[in-house]
């Protein structure tokens, strides 16, 4: 589990449950004898009295969840929402019948541990009638440690020098080798440890098939950081493909701390990494001339009235509608794997009187309902598409109702990139982004209509700061190619808003989404919906020419409204010092043919 600092204490960090620590074991329950048991339990009880930490919950750190009938089994039951749920009361038919549920550890405090001792045991007791003398009992124990993933990390060795570069858990880990007579091919790696702990029993588990196998050393051992320097154990890792030109896996390093089994513990306390690993044989390096087009475009406007992200269409699917694609020159740098960026811009006038109608309807947009009437003269609510009202043929007139309201988006400059070829990593910083609604309806009485002859004329346009990158946006700026890399421009965005959890994230994401899937805006976020999670440049499998990528950024608008010295930015955008704004873009980088 995830510890933070509250007054120089140690706490856990309850805000999910991934980051709580929690997990389940399933437990069953048979009657061995030879005649009908009556079983009668409740939830566990704790045997510990140890208080909760200030961001947790709970009335116990090991519940029992709900019941499952096997064979003949019955249970006495409550109706919830018309389904019927078994509660502890149960009869059990001697034989193969039986009831099964999961015994969950949810822990609620961390407690710290004397120096060079383990944290203590969390204990329960978990005990049910079955008309004996006495009720049948099980003692129950968790441990909670910190979560020790991020002093581990993978490095690459190449000719007996270790990379500087580090593959911690969920990153990306690729190789790439120039040609099919190379395989199989083998990458000396390196697992690194930079934390207090000595770890053993170091093995590897891959997913998805054969292509990537690895071995441990022989001395099988991963020592702690000495203060100076990390902890290293060396390992090969060996790509055979076959006849696949990309493959990819998922890799999970699991090890056992020094020490930690015991006759209580016999598993030990264990710690594990996942990485995804990509492998591509005959592939060239993008360099020179790239091009970057969009297939998807989700924001978060993070505003009360706002109740969904907005979505662009998916221009997979209706690829005559999609935008130019972006310009991007890539120039070498002092390190081979690393290279400038450097972006051409393609701006877009849309309230030029010369710009036809198919070119402004392939401008990068978002529609909005909210700001749209539709046909039948009904105003248009969240969730609503641009079926219900039709494209007007200017945006130079008072709005007429029927029509579509969009957020349009024009990139006017950027600060040179930066793109990593040996991580897949691509930032494009310091971004000036132009973002226009300037054909929309009255909303709810608080913006008026636009209306080109009025004075003000509401034409919303805002320009904002910000950075699309594919790393996990969860801090302000990191240092990549020997530079700093400011990753949120705005000054008012702090680290704490980049948490996403507890926003209105829209729709859960389906598998594929990078194939021919409706992407929604929870695509692209961390795990338990924290960050904004960008996606590595990575060629897509059977392709030698397209590379799948999500760049993520969050910026925030300027103060302004109806009343202010900005009356032509949206209220609902405007108020409260502006609202703030998270975006993810889906698309593919591609070498001209």
């Amino acid at each position: 589990m995830v510890l933070r600092k509250l007054s120089g204490k140690d706490i856990l960090d309850c805000s999910d449950a991934e980051f709580r620590g929690s997990f389940s074991r399933l437990v069953t329950i048979k009657n061995a004898g030879s005649s009908e048991r009556v079983v009668k339990f409740i939830q566990p009880i704790d045997k510990d009295d140890d208080a909760k930490d200030p961001l947790c919950s709970g009335s116990g750190e090991f519940v029992r969840g709900s019941i499952q009938l096997l064979g003949a089994a019955t249970c006495a039951s409550v109706k919830v929402a018309g389904k019927d749920f078994p509660i502890g009361e149960c009869k059990l038919p001697p034989g193969d019948n039986g009831i099964s549920f999961p015994m969950m550890y949810v822990p609620f405090n961390y407690q710290s541990p004397a120096l060079g001792q383990d944290p203590p045991q969390d204990k329960a007791e978990f005990s049910f009638e079955y008309g004996a003398a006495k009720p049948f009992a099980i003692a129950l124990s968790g441990r909670t440690i910190p979560d020790v993933r991020d002093v581990l990390s993978v490095s690459k060795v190449n000719n007996g020098v270790v990379s500087p570069k580090e593959v911690k858990n969920k990153g990306s880990l690729k190789l790439a080798v120039e040609k099919v007579a190379d395989l199989p091919f083998t990458q000396k790696l390196v697992l690194k440890n930079s934390g207090t702990d000595t770890w053993e029993e170091v093995h590897f588990e891959f997913v998805g098939g054969t292509a990537f196998s690895a071995v441990p050393p022989t001395e099988n051992r991963l020592p702690p950081s000495d203060g100076s320097q990390v902890g290293k154990m060396e390992f090969d890792l060996t790509l055979n493909p076959g006849a696949q030109t990309v493959v990819n896996d998922t890799l999970s390093i699991h090890m056992v701390k020094v020490g930690s089994r015991t006759a209580d513990n016999p598993n030990g306390i264990e710690a594990r990494i996942t990485l995804n690993v990509v492998g591509t044989v005959g592939v060239p390096k993008l360099t020179g001339d790239v091009y970057l087009q969009f297939d998807f475009l989700t924001a978060l406007i993070d505003h009360s009235i706002i109740d969904e992200p907005l979505e662009t269409i998916d221009y997979r699917k209706q690829p005559e509608l999609a935008p130019e694609p972006l310009k991007l020159l890539l120039t070498d740098t002092d390190d081979p794997a690393v290279q400038n960026v450097a972006l051409e811009t393609n701006v877009v006038d849309v309230l030029d009187p010369g710009l036809s109608l198919a070119d402004r309807v392939k401008v990068l947009r978002v529609f909005t309902s909210r700001a749209s009437v539709g046909i039948d003269g009904q105003r248009l609510g969240s969730g609503d598409g641009s079926d219900r009202c039709r494209e007007p043929a200017t945006l130079l007139a008072l709005y007429h109702s029927g029509d579509c309201s969009y957020f349009y988006h024009n990139i006017l400059a950027s600060e040179p990139g930066l793109y990593d070829s040996e991580t897949g990593q691509f930032t494009l910083p310091g971004i000036l982004l132009r973002m226009q609604n300037p054909y929309h309806a009255d909303i709810l009485g608080k913006w008026p209509a636009s209306n080109p002859s009025g004075n003000p004329d509401y034409l919303m346009d805002a320009s904002l700061s910000i950075t699309f990158t594919t790393h996990l946006l969860d801090r302000r700026s990191i240092v990549e190619g020997g530079r700093e890399v400011v990753l949120v421009p705005d000054g008012r965005v702090s680290e704490t808003e980049l948490v996403m959890k507890d926003k209105r994230l829209g729709q859960e994401c389906q598998e594929g989404y990078f194939d021919d899937v409706q992407p929604w805006f929870r695509c692209y976020l961390s795990t338990g919906d924290r960050y904004m999670q960008g996606y590595e440049a990575t060629l897509r499998a059977g392709q030698t020419k397209y590379y799948d990528v999500v760049l993520v950024g969050a910026t925030q608008f300027q103060p302004g409204g109806p009343d202010t010295n900005n009356p032509d930015l949206p209220w609902f955008l405007g108020d409260s010092g502006g609202s703030r704004m998270y975006i993810a873009i889906q698309g593919r980088l591609y070498k001209p043919d």
